[in-house]
């Protein structure tokens, strides 16, 4: 069953009553491999 057809339709639902939804710079995966640090602060 191909469940992304169903998801593509309600994903506008799920925002009704948002203000304006602005992009954000914000990385938000932080693993042990894709982040680093010095002695100093970040690397």
């Amino acid at each position: 069953m191909q469940l992304w057809p169903e998801l593509e339709r309600k994903i506008p639902t799920y925002f009704e009553g948002c203000k304006k939804i602005v992009p954000s710079i914000l990385h938000g995966d932080l693993w042990s491999g894709n982040y680093s640090y010095c002695p100093d602060g970040p690397g």
